[in-house]
């Protein structure tokens, strides 16, 4: 299929974020969209490093707080996602004009192929590490959890798991 991209090399995880109803951090509705600038600390114009430690959670997998233009979102890290992912209602909390984005992109899928668009968010950060302009992907599908995904963590110098603990580093 033309245009088809593989997100979720754990498709079966992605399944569980999208049906089984996890919500440690999303809001119960997603906040009015906000500007970059109404947050000092988003305008920090570089990335940073250090050393993130997560442990490991909710039926073995890893989840860590993230924040996005200021904004807190909880990710399931998927080292088998192609990019960072998030739903509508996600995205529109973070700021993302989500009704004017153009969802021509195919995604395959627990559930099936759902359809997504493309933005880069400007800052993205999980504890100490902060990377400017990551790439995402908006799912055209409800989802109580993002997805941390290869377009963050491919950015990671390394990136390990030994026993119940899940290492980022960033020099």
């Amino acid at each position: 299929m033309r245009g088809a991209v593989m997100i979720l090399g754990s498709a079966m995880i992605f399944g569980l974020a999208v049906g089984s109803g996890l919500s440690r951090h999303a809001p119960a509705q997603p906040a009015p969209a906000t500007t970059a600038a109404a947050t000092d600390d988003w305008r920090t114009p570089h990335a940073s490093g250090g050393t993130v430690v997560i442990d490991r959670g909710w039926q073995g997998h890893f989840f860590t707080d993230g924040d996005v233009a200021g904004k807190s979102l909880n990710f399931l890290v998927d080292t088998g996602a192609t990019t960072v992912a998030l739903s509508k209602a996600q995205a529109r909390f973070v700021g993302v004009d989500v009704d004017h984005l153009n969802y021509d992109r195919q995604m395959q899928t627990a559930s099936g192929i759902i359809t997504a668009a493309t933005v880069t968010l400007p800052r993205l950060r999980i504890g100490e590490i902060q990377l400017m302009n990551v790439q995402a992907t908006v799912l055209d599908t409800p989802s109580d959890i993002a997805l941390l995904g290869q377009s963050f963590l491919g950015r990671i110098d390394t990136v390990s798991i030994a026993g119940d603990r899940m290492t980022l580093i960033k020099s």
